[in-house]
């Protein structure tokens, strides 16, 4: 892949952590904090859906290489994620957190098989880092 692909990545990722940064904001500033709190956890379901759907793809073109069967693990996954709207108080932001973190050790195993590229796992961390800390600070917000 072209370096200018991989700065496009990380870029992309990294505004991707804008909307989760941003309703730490408006719950710190008490503006529109339960509006906030609903699409940080409703744009968390979302990216989790789409981190569960690069590992559909992986296992759709490369199955007999990859160290699970990704198929049921992303859409069990994507599940939990959604299901943990619903959860009541900071709970459900703890479980999201869980399930970016998970999703993380599914890539470290896939890079470790060949399967994504060294780059993925770096960015990978980096914006996981991110988001699933500001799940955490958003779940003391709403305890």
């Amino acid at each position: 892949m072209k370096d200018v692909h991989i700065r496009l990545a990380y870029g992309l990722a990294f505004a991707g952590a804008l909307p989760f940064l941003g309703a730490i904001g408006l719950v710190a500033l008490d503006w529109q904090a339960d509006r906030a709190i609903t699409v940080a956890l409703t744009y968390g379901a979302v990216i989790i859906a789409f981190l569960s759907g690069i590992h559909w793809a992986v296992f759709l073109f490369r199955p007999a290489e990859c160290p699970q069967n990704l198929f049921v693990i992303s859409n069990v996954t994507a599940l939990i994620g959604w299901f943990a709207i619903a959860l009541p108080g900071g709970l459900c932001f703890l479980v999201q957190s869980a399930c970016f973190l998970y999703l993380l050790m599914i890539d470290r195993n896939l890079v470790r098989a060949g399967l994504l590229p060294d780059w993925f796992w770096t960015l990978r961390c980096w914006i996981t880092s991110v988001v699933a800390a500001s799940l955490i600070v958003l779940a003391a917000t709403t305890t």
